[in-house]
């Protein structure tokens, strides 16, 4: 691997790193605030994508007091298939607006997972940005 390569990929993989802590931070956040409600799902809906389907559900829940309906992607056809109308679903809610809840299964992963994937990346960055800068003398010996 070329030595300018090494910066690049270093660098690259420092700002995964830097995306993934900000992230991981906004999943603690939501963690430590969030209220778990029940809502009832009104509609379901079935949607192409590129290289297969989203299946969303539509549902209502009442949070402080407000009624809000929001849509929110079950991640399966399974999920899908197995939630009826009417059916109760779990709800993740920190307040009353639409981006401030969401369905239980759109969690992705909680924030020690991201947390830890980041520490990886910034590792693995700052590495490769180390070689770069040493002259990368490990690899340029091994050039053809």
């Amino acid at each position: 691997m070329r030595r300018r390569n090494l910066g690049y990929v270093g660098l690259l993989l420092v700002l995964v790193a830097v995306a993934l802590f900000i992230t991981a931070s906004r999943e603690t956040q939501y963690e430590t605030g969030v209220a778990r409600l029940k809502g009832t799902v009104i509609a379901k809906e079935r949607r192409p994508l590129r290289l297969g389907w989203i299946y969303g559900v539509t549902y209502r829940a009442i949070v402080q007091g407000k009624t809000l309906e929001r849509e929110g992607d079950v991640q399966s056809r399974k999920t899908w298939d197995s939630i009826r109308i009417g059916d109760e679903v779990d709800v993740e809610s920190i307040g009353v607006t639409p981006q401030e809840t969401r369905l239980a299964l759109e969690r992705t992963a909680a924030s020690g997972v991201y947390r830890w994937i980041a520490v990886v990346a910034a590792i693995a960055g700052a590495a490769c940005l180390v070689l770069r800068l040493k002259g990368g003398s490990a690899w340029s010996a091994a050039k053809p």
